[in-house]
């Protein structure tokens, strides 16, 4: 028998999914004799003497992760088509394991995997995007654009073998779009979550993508009226209800601590707002009423955060704040102050941390 014949190779296969509008790839296996024609492109003939005496001696080498890199990379660029990040297109995605890769304006910005489910974990992303605004910036200025974020978004996934992800089919695909300038969310904390309270007075970095694009206080939620375990029957009650509705996180102080017995005090006033719908700034508005005097609710560019605190200035790159328990809106407008462009620390996340963006308590 040929050695060769035990290789088993990395072989792509278009399925038809019958899904309008865009097309889903599935990466299979396949034995070296079902396709020899991708063998050639994972081997490299290493000609290098053994020693300098023995011209006929010569290594060979089968590289199999470049051809795996060689392939997902032809997929990506020639045969998928970008389509609108949308909830419809996500929700008729396979929960398979893949990696995927993101637009903005045409150009890609982040290539990410799923172990688990590629729709759930796109979907994260699409929850995330949606709470955010575009925006444009110089030297001199900031300025909001018209368009949503998430209306300059489109996507691509490719389904991938779980017994491929060791191999990180994803770190690959960055590794070359960095090299060309390109998957920038890949390194600006795009794909990261709760930084955790200990950053919150941290300035964020110019380069961030918080920075850059910005939760929107002005996005319309409702109050889940169903929600058994977020009824506004407390101040806790109505502050649970909006962190779950929201697509940014919203934090405050953990089940265990003093803090959190004195927000779940009952106030039968709150019950009204059940099933209501209002913007995420009105409904702080309404929040900073009822808390007690020495709070404040913070608004980042990436999340809002509500805790006892006399001074909100220590918050560097807040673009807002609440004081609370005053009877009156106390609501004041900042002028977010940013560190220099710099390394952003990225996470990896598996599946099952899918949702934690608006997971709200510490």
């Amino acid at each position: 028998m040929d050695a060769f014949d035990q290789v088993t190779f990395f072989e792509p296969r278009l399925r038809n999914r019958n899904i309008k509008k865009f097309n889903l790839v599935e990466v299979n296996h396949a034995l070296y004799m079902e396709n020899k024609r991708s063998l050639t492109i994972g081997m490299e003939m290493t000609s290098r003497e053994v020693n300098s005496a023995s011209n006929h001696v010569a290594r060979f080498s089968l590289s199999i992760t470049r051809a795996m890199e060689d392939q997902l990379l032809s997929l990506l660029k020639e045969k998928v088509v970008p389509i609108q990040l949308t909830f419809e297109a996500l929700s008729a995605l396979h929960d398979e394991p893949g990696v995927y890769q993101l637009f903005l304006d045409g150009e890609p910005v982040y290539i990410g995997k799923a172990d688990k489910s590629l729709r759930a974990r796109i979907m994260k992303h699409y929850t995330k995007l949606s709470g955010r605004v575009s925006m444009a910036s110089d030297d001199r200025k900031t300025v909001q654009l018209a368009s949503p974020l998430l209306a300059r978004i489109e996507f691509v996934c490719l389904y991938v073998m779980e017994d491929l992800n060791s191999m990180a089919p994803e770190k690959m695909l960055i590794k070359h779009y960095r090299s060309d300038g390109k998957s920038e969310w890949n390194v600006n904390g795009f794909g990261n979550n709760d930084p955790g309270r200990n950053r919150d007075r941290s300035m964020v970095k110019r380069n961030h993508f918080d920075r850059l694009h910005p939760i929107d206080l002005e996005i319309q939620i409702t109050l889940d009226s169903h929600d058994k375990d977020a009824q506004p029957d407390s101040v806790l009650g109505l502050m649970t209800g909006i962190k779950r509705s929201l697509p940014y996180l919203f934090r405050f102080p953990a089940r265990n601590s003093s803090e959190h017995k004195i927000l779940s005090v009952a106030d039968e006033n709150l019950r009204q707002y059940a099933g209501q719908t209002k913007r995420a700034r009105e409904w702080f508005d309404i929040v900073s009423l009822h808390l007690p005097v020495g709070w404040q609710i913070i608004s980042l560019p990436g999340y809002v955060i509500c805790y006892p605190e006399s001074n909100p200035a220590v918050y560097e790159s807040r673009t807002g704040s609440w004081a609370t328990g005053l009877g009156v809106v106390d609501f004041s407008r900042h002028e977010a102050k940013f560190g220099t462009d710099g390394k952003i620390q990225e996470e990896s996340l598996a599946d099952d941390q899918v949702g934690m963006e608006s997971s709200g308590i510490d």
